[in-house]
């Protein structure tokens, strides 16, 4: 598979993980400029090269194969940190996890129970967000 292919699809799903602000705070359906995809993919970049995390765990993680490896952990953390999907203190925003779910389900039962299942607050913040994309992959499949 081409690997710009992949990156275009990494790319518009992290543009949907960063938009988690914005539609809380909107009823409406949110709209990405190419300026925000363009400032999306910097991000993406920019969290690549800080945590130091292999191009191939990054693109892997896009067929939901998450390899629990630090660096791919803190490149979760970075781009959680920069949009908007952690709280201050660096943990999961839980509403924003909610709020995303459930508007990816379009069931609020469905969304509680995997976010209730998948918060952790147990483990360092890096591996807390990726015990949760992990929680939230596997329940997705089986709900």
């Amino acid at each position: 598979m081409n690997f710009s292919f992949l990156f275009s699809i990494f790319a518009v799903c992290s543009a949907l993980f960063i938009h988690v602000q914005a539609e809380i705070e909107s009823s409406e359906e949110v709209f990405l400029t190419k300026q925000q995809v363009f400032d999306y993919l910097k991000i993406l970049k920019k969290c690549e090269l800080d945590s130091g995390a292999k191009p191939k765990y990054i693109r892997n993680s896009i067929m939901g194969r998450f390899k629990p490896e630090q660096k791919f952990k803190d490149y979760l953390y970075c781009l959680g940190n920069s949009t908007g999907f952690l709280d201050k203190e660096g943990n999961i925003d839980k509403k924003a996890f909610l709020h995303k779910t459930n508007s990816l389900l379009k069931d609020k039962k469905k969304a509680e129970k995997i976010v209730n299942s998948c918060m952790s607050q147990e483990a360092d913040q890096p591996t807390a967000i990726f015990n949760a994309l992990t929680c939230y992959n596997d329940m997705r499949s089986k709900i």
